[in-house]
C-alpha cells in the first residue's frame, strides 16, 4: 500500500493525467530528486506507468493506482447515473435539485444526494460546486470528465 506521500503523488497523477518529477516537486514542495524516487517506486510497484515523451518521459496512473486511491477514499468512482447528472448540469450551466429531478425522473432527495456526492466531500475529486442556495455548477474536473 502506498505511503501518504505516495498517495499524494497518485492523486496528482490522477488529476493531471501525465506527470514528471518537476510537476510533483512543485505541487508538493519537495526536491525533484525525492519526487523522482517516489515516481520510480510507484512505477516498480505498478501504481504508475512510464510513457515515453521528450527526454525522460512522463508517468500516468494505472488501474492499480486508481484502485489504491479508491480504497483509501481519495477517488470517487463515477458511474453512468453520475455522468447523466454532470451532463444535465453542463447543459443548463447551473441546476437545482428540482430541475435535476425533473430531467432525470428521480426524487428530489435522490437528486440532492447525487449532487452532494459530486461536490467532492471527504477529499474526493470535486466535479460540482455549490454556487448559491440549491444551485450547482461544474468544476474544471467535471468538465474534463464529461468531455471524455
Amino acid at each position: 500500500m502506498p505511503t501518504p506521500n505516495e498517495k499524494t503523488v497518485l492523486r496528482i497523477a490522477q488529476e493531471v493525467k501525465k506527470v514528471n518529477k518537476f510537476v510533483i516537486s512543485r505541487r508538493i514542495g519537495i526536491a525533484s530528486f525525492y519526487a523522482s524516487n517516489m515516481l520510480n517506486a510507484l512505477t516498480v510497484e505498478g501504481y504508475l506507468e512510464m510513457v515515453p515523451q521528450g527526454k525522460s518521459g512522463v508517468y500516468r496512473i494505472t488501474p492499480k493506482g486508481r484502485k489504491a486511491l479508491t480504497e483509501a477514499g481519495l477517488l470517487k468512482w463515477v458511474g453512468d447515473k453520475e455522468r447523466e447528472v454532470l451532463k444535465v448540469v453542463s447543459r443548463f450551466k447551473r441546476v437545482s435539485t428540482n430541475v435535476l429531478s425533473r430531467k432525470l425522473h428521480i426524487s428530489n432527495d435522490y437528486a440532492l444526494l447525487m449532487l452532494k456526492s459530486l461536490i467532492g466531500l471527504n477529499l474526493r475529486t470535486a466535479y460540482l460546486k455549490k454556487v448559491g442556495h440549491c444551485l450547482y455548477e461544474l468544476t474544471p474536473s467535471g468538465k474534463r470528465l464529461i468531455a471524455k
